[in-house]
């Protein structure tokens, strides 16, 4: 979510922030016994490349009340 929303912001203090949220929830996991630090840059490059990637228009996330899907094309 720190990427995508951070791509449609125009100034680099709210990509500070929510990429800062982001860098501490991942520090909260760790914290917490939940995760190990593989598990967090894992999650943190796949979040960050399917966000570029939709934002690039080569795929699309489908959002319903039973669940959510996304389609990618390569």
């Amino acid at each position: 979510m720190a990427t995508a929303l951070a791509d449609e912001t125009p100034d680099m203090w709210s990509d500070a922030a929510l990429y800062g949220i982001a860098g501490l929830t991942g520090m909260a996991r760790l914290n917490d016994d939940r995760h190990w630090i593989s598990d967090v840059f894992a999650g943190a490059l796949a979040g960050h490349l399917s966000a570029r990637w939709l934002a690039r228009g080569r795929g699309s996330l489908i959002v319903r009340p039973d669940g959510t899907a996304a389609a990618l094309e390569f």
